[in-house]
């Protein structure tokens, strides 16, 4: 993993604590390292992010932030804007450090180097 992908996955792991913590809201691609780094929304890919290469699929199908949106899809009706997805309860903290959980699997381990 080259520096700039190592350096938007650390974000991202951040993203999701603080989100599970309350002091974050997901705003979906819009605050998350990891797409403003690799997302190519014309050609609908995500070219080198690892959450796509783990997933096997874009846009973090495969992973637990589609449990995250659905969980946040239901408290909306179906519809929500990022700066509502806030993890306001203990099932959406759950989720989200589910997402960080994930995210932190997948950073490569390193001879005296721990998650």
């Amino acid at each position: 993993m080259n520096k700039r992908t190592h350096r938007a996955l650390q974000e991202s792991i951040l993203k999701w604590g603080l989100i599970a913590k309350g002091e974050m809201p997901d705003m979906g691609s819009d605050n998350c390292s990891l797409c403003i780094e690799f997302l190519d929304l014309e050609a609908a890919i995500c070219g080198g992010c690892p959450v796509a290469e783990s997933a096997g699929l874009i846009g973090c199908r495969n992973t637990p932030y589609m449990a995250w949106i659905a969980e946040v899809e239901k408290r909306h009706d179906g519809c929500w804007e990022g700066e509502d997805a806030v993890a306001d309860t203990l099932k959406l903290v759950k989720l989200a450090l589910a997402e960080r959980d994930f995210l932190r699997s997948l950073v490569p381990m390193k001879a005296g180097v721990t998650r």
